[in-house]
């Protein structure tokens, strides 16, 4: 599998410092990394949405003048192999990732392009962010109101978007952060009832049942926070209703997730 244009002309002019450059904090998505042992605080991870790798290439090499050629790993997952147009000749470098656990084939696809473009300096950068640790909900997921950007220092930023904090990214300030939250007192359980009788839903507005065992209220927590970020519901019923779902939710759980997915 192919992706990219034959090469319009030599790209020996490529402005390598542009290309490395820190890309607009709106290209960023943000994940939750390592875990505390009671999955009450992780690691929040920032990283860098396809279109936006491929806005860049665009941008300093030429829409014509890079491909991504595509195959399976060696233990499965994906390959990417990114070419550039360097100097009237094809140079070629590659990196693999994994297939997700949702749209699997798409995010392995997206995962190893994007790691290849870290092999040319496009996001290397973001290698060098000190991870803040941060209030996480069900066990995996940052809040929906989580504003990754007040821990971005100016060096993960471009020009135009600096605001001279260049010391937020070192770890003592991350580490006065997770104090911080730390320290403020817990919600009252009499303000969260659901919360206490069981696993809140992504949504924030129901708690997940608690007769399902941990495994099942993760993964059905996964789900509907998936719904709520866009997937589209018909293949989140999908995969409730393929094998490896079926292999991980009990016929309640699975009855309790189709309800909760419009048709």
């Amino acid at each position: 599998m192919s992706q990219g244009n034959e090469g319009t002309g030599p790209a020996a002019g490529i402005d390598w410092a542009r290309l490395r450059e820190p890309l607009s904090a709106r290209d960023l998505e943000w994940r939750v990394g390592s875990t505390n042992a009671d999955k009450t605080k992780g690691q929040a991870l920032p990283y860098l949405t396809h279109s936006a790798v491929a806005d860049r290439l665009d941008e300093v090499v030429g829409p014509g003048n890079w491909e991504c050629e595509y195959r399976t790993g060696p233990a499965g997952g994906v390959i990417c192999r990114l070419g550039l147009l360097v100097g009237g000749r094809w140079v070629h470098k590659e990196n693999g990732a994994d297939n997700t656990e949702f749209e699997s084939v798409k995010g392995g696809l997206s995962g190893a392009f994007k790691r290849a473009a870290v092999m040319w300096g496009i996001g290397r950068y973001l290698n060098r962010f000190n991870p803040p640790w941060v209030e996480i909900e069900n066990k995996k997921y940052l809040p929906r109101n989580f504003d990754g950007l007040k821990y971005l220092g100016d060096e993960f930023l471009p020009a135009t978007e600096r605001r001279g904090n260049q010391a937020k990214a070192s770890p003592s300030p991350a580490a006065s952060q997770h104090k911080a939250e730390s320290a403020q007192p817990a919600r009252a359980p009499v303000q969260q009832p659901q919360a206490a009788q069981g696993t809140r839903a992504a949504s924030g507005d129901q708690a997940i049942p608690e007769q399902f065992s941990d495994a099942e209220k993760e993964l059905l927590a996964q789900l509907l926070d998936r719904l709520k970020k866009g997937t589209p519901a018909h293949m989140l019923r999908s995969y409730v209703n393929g094998d490896k779902a079926k292999a991980k939710l009990g016929e309640e759980a699975r009855k309790y997730a189709l309800q909760r997915i419009p048709a």
